[in-house]
């Protein structure tokens, strides 16, 4: 007795279309669904055999299937071994990518971490460098210029440029003196 090829059932079931509920319309098939639905069905019709019962059940104008017509055409596809051997290499090729796309989000998250830890550590160094300043230092922004340094308590620094006053978070800010 043959095994179940739980890759080519799976590949067969999805000629049903996957179905949203809105609750004040009911049960709607999205026009993408229905595209991924039809692209099974005609997978399987080059499949199976022309005169086969599950030919006559895909050629049906029917949007939905049950559960024995789908093991009828399962077991007709199952008899074609290039369709299986497409089949399980689509499959493998989709497996593939799958384990690339978390490979590159388990990526991410480091590089993200150890980005984190270098901003903490340069908002450290930010802060320690930043409480340095004192009131009449002249200093240069990137964005604002030239100015001088009116206040500086330890979270706040408040600095002059062009004739208008500044608040900077001190963590944060970039100031050089001098």
């Amino acid at each position: 007795m043959a095994t179940i090829n739980q890759t080519v059932l799976n590949h067969v079931k999805k000629i049903n279309p996957n179905t949203s509920v809105i609750s004040s319309i009911g049960t709607v098939v999205s026009a993408m669904q229905q595209q991924i639905a039809d692209n099974h069905i005609s997978d399987c019709l080059n499949a199976v055999a022309a005169n086969s019962l599950a030919h006559t059940i895909l050629m049906s104008t029917q949007n939905i299937f049950t559960e024995k017509q789908i093991w009828v055409i399962y077991f007709e596809v199952m008899k074609n071994a290039q369709a299986v051997a497409k089949i399980e290499a689509e499959n493998e090729e989709i497996q593939q990518a799958i384990a690339t796309q978390q490979a590159f989000k388990s990526e991410k998250k480091s590089v993200k971490k150890v980005m984190t830890a270098n901003i903490k550590k340069e908002t450290a160094a930010n802060v320690a460098s930043n409480n340095d300043f004192v009131a009449g230092d002249k200093v240069v922004h990137l964005q604002f210029g030239e100015g001088k340094i009116i206040s500086n308590n330890d979270n706040v620094i408040v600095a002059i440029f062009n004739g208008e006053e500044k608040k900077f978070a001190a963590k944060f800010v970039k100031l050089t003196k001098i």
